[in-house]
């Protein structure tokens, strides 16, 4: 199989600080870059995390290829070095979450004393799951740090930290959860995982069309069965329900940004009613779109 030449970046990446404290910063990142293979090296200086937003990008790392989408966080060691590309040819934009080396140790240590010390940094993964606690309180610290009003800076430094804890603990679940984890193979077609991550961010960045089973499995080169049976043994739900997830995930973003009719709301994210929404809200998040709403 030809290995993919690195290529030069095209677009750029900008950085900017939402939040600063003494011990993590935290803003919004925008990756203009739309290169399909792979792009050049990069290095991080200290302990990051983004989790994107919009769009969806591949990291290339010391695990191999890691698709990074709207319902995944990524983890950056200090000092590491990788590569990216992005599938579709589109860029992404998120939030980043910076903290300081001896915190992340004691977070490390209180949740997975194993990790602690480790030569090549503190995580051995490169991505974890984003649950729908954690991008619900996401929503709610963009918010306050974002108030016009004069805001506790204690509060929103302690907020981001618990959440930062969130985001590993979560992790160190998933991780633990997968060595249990039936053997998955047998069953599998050679090729069948390139056509779910293409599944994946197919799905992410377009969650809010109705693309059916024969349609999605046609754009990934994979045929209804295989897709179907596979993206569910192997990324845990359905695929039905992972494009749920993504829509749900913008719901948070628009209800933030002030969105008052719910109508409206649910029919462009792809549900068939306010109903529909609404139900489906409540089941992953523990409360109304209404009820959210009023909190922001």
């Amino acid at each position: 199989m030809a290995v993919p030449q690195a290529v030069p970046l095209t677009g750029t990446k900008t950085f900017t600080t939402g939040f600063e404290g003494r011990v993590l910063r935290s803003g919004e990142y925008r990756c203009g870059h739309t290169n399909v293979n792979l792009g050049g090296e990069r290095h991080v200086p200290y302990v990051s995390l983004t989790i994107t937003r919009h769009g969806a990008y591949c990291k290339h790392g010391r695990n191999g290829k890691t698709l990074l989408d709207t319902q995944r966080v990524a983890f950056f060691n200090p000092g590491e070095t990788y590569r990216s590309s992005h599938p579709l040819g589109c860029g992404d934009h998120g939030e980043f979450l910076d903290v300081r080396q001896d915190v992340v140790d004691d977070v490390v240590l209180a949740l997975e004393p194993s990790l602690r010390d480790r030569s090549t940094g503190p995580f051995p993964w490169d991505d974890g799951p984003l649950a729908p606690a954690a991008a619900l309180e996401l929503e709610r610290l963009i918010a306050a740090q974002n108030a016009p009003k004069d805001v506790d800076a204690l509060e929103l430094e302690e907020r981001w930290l618990a959440l930062f804890e969130r985001f590993v603990a979560d992790a160190v679940a998933a991780r633990e959860r997968r060595p249990h984890a039936p053997s998955r193979r047998r069953f599998t077609p050679h090729g069948v995982g390139d056509a779910v991550l293409a599944a994946r961010a197919f799905v992410a960045t377009r969650c809010t069309e109705s693309s059916s089973l024969t349609e999605l499995a046609a754009a990934v080169g994979s045929s209804p069965f295989h897709l179907s049976r596979s993206f569910r043994a192997l990324v845990g739900v359905p695929l039905f329900r992972y494009r749920e997830h993504c829509r749900l995930r913008l719901a948070l973003e628009r209800l933030r940004a002030g969105a008052r009719d719910l109508t409206q709301l649910a029919l462009e994210l792809g549900f068939s009613s306010h109903s529909h929404f609404t139900h489906r809200f409540r089941a992953v998040f523990g409360l109304t779109p209404t009820q959210l709403r009023a909190m922001f």
